[in-house]
């Protein structure tokens, strides 16, 4: 069977379509043949290219207006996010407290209907796994002196998926820095402090990481359950 026939099959669900890392993403989905759905509360920012696409389905809604999107969810074999909070200012529990009541849904399903979740984080969470880094020491000072609002919401994040996501197979990648230098490949996948760690990544990079990891086979998910830094 070819890639694109197999592809079809993947159903998938795109949450932040309307910003860089996530127009990238859905591009990427696009071109990889997915059956997608996108979720915005303002499609008047979504690029030309996503939003008069045939080819995918527009939901559009506040996240708190989940009746619009709950009944879908069992049809759908992955859910992508790129939902973070944005900029210092940002305030609430919006994205955690949409977190909380989805895996809710989720878990109540059969489990061969429950979607893959793929969920963005960032380096201020931290995991056993890490180890020392000079550069995130001194970023993850600033972060939490002047984003104390944002820096508590990525918290928060994790909470409701260590909370909820029992039965659930589900990845939070943690991105640093993004920059929009077209990268060359995919982004690696580790902990903070490999070899390989950098703190600033490529959004293109990320955006096929995210559509790889899609691709695989559920028997080929290496970072279920887990927090990778990207």
């Amino acid at each position: 069977m070819s890639s694109a026939a197999s592809n079809t099959k993947k159903n998938i669900l795109i949450l932040g379509s309307t910003g860089p890392l996530g127009a990238l993403t859905t591009l990427q989905a696009l071109d990889h043949h997915f059956k997608i759905t996108i979720f915005v509360r303002s499609p008047e920012k979504l690029a030309r290219e996503i939003k008069d696409n045939q080819n995918i389905t527009m939901i559009v809604g506040q996240l708190t207006e989940t009746a619009k999107l709950f009944p879908l969810l069992p049809s759908f074999s992955h859910i992508v996010s790129v939902l973070g909070p944005q900029g210092l200012s940002y305030k609430g529990k919006a994205i955690s407290e949409f977190y909380d009541v989805l895996l809710q849904e989720i878990s109540t399903f059969p489990t061969s209907h429950r979607p893959y979740v793929l969920a963005l984080s960032t380096p201020s969470q931290e995991v056993p796994q890490d180890t020392y880094s000079l550069p995130m020491y001194l970023m993850l000072m600033i972060f939490k002196r002047v984003g104390a609002r944002p820096y508590s919401e990525i918290r928060a994040i994790t909470q409701s998926f260590e909370k909820y996501g029992h039965g659930i197979q589900w990845t939070l990648y943690r991105v640093g820095n993004l920059t929009d230098t077209e990268g060359k490949g995919f982004a690696s996948a580790g902990w903070i402090g490999d070899e390989r760690w950098k703190l600033s990544t490529s959004r293109s990079d990320i955006a096929r990481w995210l559509i790889r990891d899609v691709e695989c086979e559920e028997s080929q998910r290496k970072w279920v359950c887990m927090m990778p830094a990207l």
